[in-house]
């Protein structure tokens, strides 16, 4: 059975304050603070992952205190629901199911909206907004024309300019590129 979403969040929270590995996992998944719903753990995962943006202890519970965006003993009992750091991948996951979840409700009331003010004049648009619609929350946005061939040219040329184009990209893991560095080449 699930874990209920409240418990689920807290405890991300806690990996996260336990260590920061568990915001690689957060981040390898694409997740950030709209994938949680409660208040206080929006606003200490926003505050952890800025910090850890910005190259800071990310887990520093005590920086986090002096914000006064939670009482410690919040924090606290968010790292009492995880009992090893072993489980983040599962509960990471679970929280993306989460927010899966919340962008196919959305989806569901956008599309019913749309099919709700359509007439025989607009299906067409209507077929249109749906589609888009549906790319944005199924395709992880909207597409930005182009061909795969396309694309691969532009990044091969973007690659190959000289220094004072390229663009420095991150490696896929925030600790790899920390550790070593940017990608140039």
């Amino acid at each position: 059975m699930t874990e209920a979403r409240e418990t689920t969040e807290r405890a991300v929270i806690g990996c996260m304050l336990i260590d920061s590995r568990a915001i690689d996992s957060l981040a390898e998944q694409d997740g950030s603070a709209s994938w949680f719903t409660d208040p206080q753990c929006r606003k200490v995962a926003q505050a952890v992952l800025e910090r850890y943006e910005q190259g800071k202890i990310a887990s520093d519970m005590l920086a986090i205190n002096e914000l006064g965006l939670v009482p410690m003993s919040w924090m606290d009992e968010c790292i009492e629901l995880v009992p090893t750091v072993a489980h983040t991948e599962h509960y990471v996951s679970t929280l993306h199911g989460h927010a899966d979840r919340d962008a196919l409700v959305a989806l569901h009331g956008a599309i019913g909206s749309i099919v709700r003010v359509c007439t025989p004049e607009t299906v067409a648009e209507a077929r249109g907004a749906i589609e888009s619609s549906v790319n944005a929350v199924m395709g992880g946005g909207p597409a930005t024309g182009g061909t795969l061939t396309a694309a691969g040219h532009g990044w091969i040329e973007r690659m190959i300019a000289p220094d004072s184009v390229t663009t420095l990209l991150d490696w896929p893991c925030r600790a790899v590129t920390d550790a070593m560095g940017r990608i140039d080449r």
